[in-house]
């Protein structure tokens, strides 16, 4: 998804909270540039506007009962996170 700060910009996030939870959701955001910058400068209250979701899911049905490898590193590993809440 696009996570944009209104007059300032976007950036693409994925969520790191669980599906299972559904009322709120967690992004991770890593300090990396002027909008993350800006992002990680908010205060609790600040409007924020969200734009997706973009590109495909897992397809979670498909690995029950089955062994799976699943590799990831850095800021990559939160959405990584939320679908092991899942399974």
């Amino acid at each position: 998804m696009e996570l944009t700060l209104p007059g300032e910009g976007e950036a693409p996030f994925t969520p790191s909270s669980s599906p299972a939870q559904t009322d709120k959701m967690e992004i991770t955001i890593m300090k990396a540039g002027r909008v993350t910058g800006l992002l990680h400068s908010c205060e609790k209250g600040q409007r924020v506007a969200i734009r997706g979701p973009f590109g495909k899911g897992y397809p979670l049905d498909d690995f029950a009962g089955k062994y799976i490898y699943i590799i990831g590193g850095g800021v990559g590993l939160a959405p990584i996170r939320s679908l092991f809440l899942r399974l």
